[in-house]
């Protein structure tokens, strides 16, 4: 009941439950109280709900009972989840002075915060820390340090740890092996990302759909269609289900190539799937779209927004917002500003990013006018941007 109240987050009904086992009679060593809260603590930090997270974890402290390492551990997960790195450093200060010895897990809490944060050269400190304090690193370990170099697209520093760990007869899991093409993909260095996946098919480690959908997206980005789609292929050869995402990874290396119309034929190809069992999601449309605006395709453009305006998807700002960037970038400043007053006549629901988007497009058309009025509405809203 506890754990059922914090999931839905009513974390006050949580405690009511907590007070009244302890009003029946119902007592709980201090094992078992740590287990209970520390699952809490879980529960908020998979849900993103950092503060509640925090709120559960400082309420174990109040019953008097000794946080121990499973705790700890549990509060640093959510603070790694979120890239809180000083949070992450507080609780590990406060688990050593309490006299707690930080383990593996520990350590790899710190080295996935710094991930999260993108502070390769934090997270390296905190391995040879580690090392130093007599703590041997894991696989998961390993992977996080390898996470945080793809994250920064250090695609020669990832490969110098999947070296050094297999060099340890640490064996890289699957996801160790898509976390480097990530690398890849993010130094623009596809290419490697695809020796990376033939190294490990000879080493006798299976590709999942990741792997291959992170290959993709690696071409898609550098812009390249044709071995975007022969990765495809091979996915596809391997017999892995082929939804929306490899198809958006085609979509999207035509956009990034300046093929629009080759993005929206396939585009319509997931709408005419044989099996009906593909349907273009934003992603899909945004891309499209985007890559039509770039273009100075703007007939086409609006004509693909009032085909996804009769479909199940909805057409979110972030689509309009890349419909106005492509059209600045294009040089297409008053098509923009024609678009930016459609949208508004549609009742569209702006963000900060938006207005942001729609003040540059006013004064890239020359309307000064109405770009300070998109100005007022955020301020009469109390919204701030820089």
């Amino acid at each position: 009941l506890v754990e059922a109240e914090a999931e839905a987050g009513r974390d006050e009904d949580a405690l009511r439950w907590l007070e009244r086992m302890q009003e029946g009679g119902v007592t709980c060593d201090s094992e078992v109280l740590n287990i209970m809260y520390s699952r809490l603590v879980t529960v908020c930090g998979q849900e993103g709900r950092l503060r509640d997270a925090a709120r559960w974890f400082e309420r174990l402290g109040e019953t008097g009972i000794a946080f121990d390492a499973r705790s700890y551990f549990a509060m640093m997960q959510c603070c790694a989840k979120a890239g809180n790195v000083d949070g992450a450093m507080e609780l590990f200060q406060r688990m050593e002075d309490s006299g707690l010895k930080p383990d593996v897990e520990i350590y790899g809490c710190m080295i996935n915060a710094c991930a999260q944060a993108e502070d390769t050269a934090l997270a390296t400190a905190w391995l040879e820390r580690m090392r130093a304090a007599g703590v041997a690193p894991n696989v998961q370990v390993y992977s996080g340090l390898i996470n945080a170099c793809s994250q920064s697209g250090l695609a020669d520093d990832a490969v110098r740890l999947l070296k050094e760990m297999k060099g340890l007869q640490l064996h890289p899991t699957v996801v160790t092996y898509s976390t480097v093409i990530k690398a890849f993909a993010k130094a623009s260095r596809p290419d490697e990302g695809q020796d990376v996946l033939r190294s490990m098919i000879a080493e006798g480690v299976r590709p999942d759909s990741i792997v291959y959908v992170t290959l993709i997206d690696a071409y898609a980005f550098a812009g390249q269609p044709e071995d975007a789609l022969y990765a495809f292929r091979e996915m596809e050869s391997a017999g892995f289900p082929m939804d929306e995402r490899p198809h958006n990874g085609i979509i999207k290396a035509y956009a990034r190539a300046g093929q629009p119309k080759e993005a929206v034929k396939w585009l319509r190809n997931m709408r005419q799937s044989s099996q009906g069992l593909l349907k273009p999601d934003q992603v899909s449309y945004s891309m499209a779209i985007g890559a039509l605006c770039a273009a100075g395709i703007v007939k086409e453009a609006i004509a693909l927004l009032g085909e996804m305006e009769n479909t199940s998807v909805q057409v979110s700002t972030r689509i309009h917002d890349v419909a106005l960037r492509s059209l600045l970038s294009a040089g297409k400043a008053e098509d923009a500003l024609k678009w930016l007053r459609k949208a508004v006549k549609n009742r569209m629901v702006p963000d900060v990013q938006l207005v942001s988007t729609a003040i540059e497009v006013c004064l890239a058309g020359e309307s000064l006018e109405e770009a300070l009025g998109w100005l007022e509405g955020m301020e009469e809203q109390g919204l701030l941007f820089s």
